[in-house]
């Protein structure tokens, strides 16, 4: 691990004081917005059809104005991927997660190989997501825009978190989401532990 850009001690302590923790630019070689601009084009039509109750876009009005609050809040531009499986293209799509990879598999070994991660997209700027918990641990890795995250019970702590950096979010963590620069995207990676 001496190797890793990441402070595994700084995890364990967010982890014990329930907050998050931000690593300022700890993978430099971030995915290109072509790059997410391709992903979101290949997968989002696929995702409306397979997962129609978990994606907020509709064919019929993804160039419309009057789109819906949760439309202009994010979409999925894929539900989930596998981590560190051969058989999933996010490898290749997305070169640039290796070194992102290779910190989790230090860090979680077999826990992290067939876990999940999520491309998540926000069109416009001021758009809160609702304040809510994850079950599980997650690192999310800002590669385009910036944000305010607010956390805790009542939303007490807020920190401004901007492209490059990368977030450990402990689960249980009571968290809301402003998008502060768009549009935004982030990749998101759920470890079920």
């Amino acid at each position: 691990m001496s190797n890793s850009p990441i402070d595994i001690s700084l995890i364990e302590q967010a982890r014990a004081e329930n907050r998050i923790h931000i690593f300022e630019n700890p993978f430099p070689e971030l995915p290109s917005w072509d790059t997410i601009l391709d992903v979101i084009a290949k997968y989002v039509e696929e995702d409306v059809k397979n997962y129609p109750d978990f994606s907020h876009l509709d064919r019929d009005n993804l160039d419309s104005e009057y789109l819906s609050f949760k439309l202009k809040c994010r979409f999925w531009s894929r539900l989930a991927f596998q981590l560190n499986d051969p058989q999933d293209p996010y490898m290749e799509i997305i070169p640039e997660l290796k070194p992102v990879t290779e910190f989790g598999k230090s860090l979680y070994g077999d826990l992290y190989t067939n876990n999940f991660g999520l491309v998540t997209f926000m069109k416009n700027r001021g758009v809160v997501g609702k304040n809510h918990h994850d079950l599980v641990d997650q690192f999310q890795w800002v590669v385009k825009g910036e944000m305010i995250w607010r956390t805790g019970n009542d939303l007490e702590n807020e920190y401004h978190v901007k492209e490059g950096d990368f977030l450990f979010i402990p689960k249980y963590l009571v968290h809301e989401i402003e998008t502060f620069k768009a549009p935004r995207a982030c990749i998101n990676l759920a470890i079920r532990n």
